[in-house]
């Protein structure tokens, strides 16, 4: 797995839950070692309220969160592997270190002649130039050999956006988790959460406005 996206997951879930909640947890006092508890490890601040059952729920979504973001970014990461020997070896590709935008290229043009006519007739020198040297030169022995290497890369391209969306509802099951900690906590106290709502009459406009209060 990309170390680069663990250490995004991890960045996310430091830092947003406390620029989300960083008001509520000051205010909590007592109460926000159970709202890191929760934003740190999901479920945790639940268990030690004795919440077992919210607790278990927080803990399965998370495991289940972080094996289909492991096993998305895995098979993105094999998908490529196939695309990039596929190109090699019935592209006539130099090398599998290229930019995403050359296997697009490539998997959209049966050779690199093809790309600079096109882009000719279209006067965009400036994609021309970039595959001016034959480092870059592609040539399919076959359109099948290209229909088959774009269905890898597109798939690819799928999983490692699959991946992105675990790692936001990673992120959000955090989230989530601290502000039920925190609900849990306020509930158990004896000041527990109070809401009132009261109108506001807006002289500019003659509106009337309802004002939500949430007092802990």
């Amino acid at each position: 797995m990309d170390k680069k996206i663990i250490t995004f997951i991890f960045i996310l879930i430091l830092i947003t839950p406390i620029t989300g909640i960083k008001a509520q947890t000051t205010e909590a006092g007592e109460h926000s070692h159970y709202v890191w508890r929760s934003l740190m490890i999901p479920g945790w601040g639940e268990y030690s309220l004795n919440e077992q059952k919210r607790g278990k729920i927080f803990v399965f979504t998370e495991s289940l969160l972080w094996i289909g973001m492991g096993g998305s970014i895995l098979g993105s990461n094999l998908e490529k592997n196939t695309y990039e020997a596929i190109a090699m070896e019935h592209g006539g590709i130099s090398s599998g270190d290229k930019p995403r935008q050359f296997w697009i290229d490539i998997g959209n043009y049966d050779s690199r002649e093809d790309f600079i006519a096109e882009h000719l007739r279209w006067r965009d020198f400036d994609a021309i130039e970039t595959y001016e040297d034959l480092e870059w030169d592609w040539n399919w022995i076959s359109k099948s050999d290209k229909k088959y290497f774009e269905s890898k890369r597109v798939r690819s391209d799928r999983l490692l956006l699959m991946g992105k969306f675990f790692i936001g509802g990673i992120v959000l099951n955090h989230i989530i988790s601290g502000i039920d900690a925190l609900y849990l906590s306020r509930k158990n106290s004896e000041n527990g959460i109070q809401f009132s709502i009261f109108p506001i009459h807006s002289l500019p406009d003659g509106r009337i406005y309802l004002n939500l209060s949430v007092s802990f």
